[in-house]
């Protein structure tokens, strides 16, 4: 019977295999390096990677043993020397990591990224798009938030711009008093800026940032007998029976004495007679036009279209025949009230300032009515 290793004699020689057996186990290095290496020399069963071929997204399985890298091929001889600067001497291989080399056919895989030059344009682009600034006319973001939400946004914008109107509201108007000894208010301006006169509007249409905020059914922010003329066109249809009669008596307010004030608004009169039942030419083309323009679900030249249309339409709450609106200037105080035909007037100061509908200024001077009156 052989004897056992622990009984071994101490006077007996050892074999160096005794002493490795007896000894504790050796403590392995790192597995990936091992892998590595084999890798490089082609030993064993581990992989070799030809240039070209990509492997699996190591990023995954961070830590384990089986990253490799491409194996060493020979270079040159003057090679070696050329590259005695690079980080380690004597070798210059650059060494790409498997996911940035490019696929091979044997090799491709459905999830295998993009190859290097592609991504980094598309890296390039997807930069340039985040420095790039957002459009303002952008429909898809608004189209996703609610309707109330988009109505609540743009009535705090208009609440905003109309506080910033009225804070500096009275510079403007103590400017223009200031500098100007012939005073001329305009009231509803639109987008008829009219040179040397006080513009004035509840929106700036103009977008010259000169068009002073006032309400006509407010008290005007104006000193008493301060003004030579009160001229508005278009305008007073736009309110009620009641503030425009104030509107009316606050102009009044504001003329100094023997000041004149012009007011040009649609006829309703003139409106009811499109069912005359012979009409003139003007009629008939003012007819077609106003259906072919305003009214888009009517078939027919019908009078019943244009009329319902016209008072409903563009914010009207009350029209005005020549006999109210006389009325309504002499209620306020006014006296000589005659009416005027557009762009006509006994003052030369007066003239010309009729600018509604100016691509269609025939119909336009069928529709309205100027009436002319003077402060006492």
């Amino acid at each position: 019977m052989a004897p056992r290793r622990g009984d071994t004699h101490a006077r007996q020689s050892l074999e160096p295999r005794d002493l490795v057996h007896d000894l504790p186990p050796r403590i392995a290095r790192r597995s990936r390096r091992r892998v590595r290496r084999g890798a490089r020399a082609g030993i064993g069963h581990a992989l070799v990677v030809r240039r070209g071929d990509r492997l699996p997204d190591p990023r995954g399985r961070r830590g384990r043993s089986n990253r490799v890298r491409p194996r060493r091929r020979r270079r040159a001889r003057g090679h070696r020397a050329s590259c005695a600067g690079s980080r380690r001497a004597g070798w210059c291989e650059p060494r790409l990591h498997p996911p940035q080399a490019q696929v091979s056919a044997p090799n491709r895989r459905r999830n295998a990224g993009a190859p290097r030059r592609r991504r980094d344009a598309r890296a390039r682009a997807t930069r340039h798009r985040a420095r790039c600034v957002p459009r303002l006319d952008v429909a898809r973001p608004a189209a996703r938030l609610p309707r109330g939400v988009i109505g609540a946004a743009h009535r705090l914008g208009e609440r905003v711009r109309r506080a910033a109107r009225v804070a500096r509201r009275s510079k403007q108007i103590d400017a223009y008093l200031r500098v100007h000894s012939d005073r001329n208010l305009q009231l509803g301006t639109g987008d008829n800026h009219l040179d040397g006169w006080l513009n004035t509007d509840i929106h700036d249409f103009t977008g010259r940032g000169d068009v002073v905020y006032l309400d006509l059914r407010r008290r005007f922010p104006l000193p008493d007998d301060s003004f030579d003329l009160v001229y508005s066109e278009h305008v007073i249809e736009h309110v009620d029976y009641a503030d425009g009669l104030h509107s009316l008596r606050e102009s009044c307010r504001v003329l100094r004495p023997g000041g004149r004030i012009r007011i040009a608004t649609p006829s309703l009169e003139r409106l009811l007679r499109l069912y005359d039942a012979d009409l003139s030419e003007v009629q008939r083309r003012y007819l077609r036009w106003a259906r072919e323009s305003f009214v888009a679900d009517a078939d027919v030249d019908l009078p019943g279209f244009v009329v319902n249309n016209f008072l409903r339409a563009w914010g009207h709450r009350f029209v005005y025949d020549a006999q109210t609106l006389r009325h309504a200037l002499e209620l306020a105080g006014f006296v000589d009230v005659e009416e005027q035909a557009v762009g006509e007037s006994g003052d030369e100061r007066l003239r010309g300032l009729e600018h509604h509908i100016p691509e269609a200024a025939e119909f336009n001077e069928y529709e309205t009515i100027v009436l002319e009156a003077r402060k006492p």
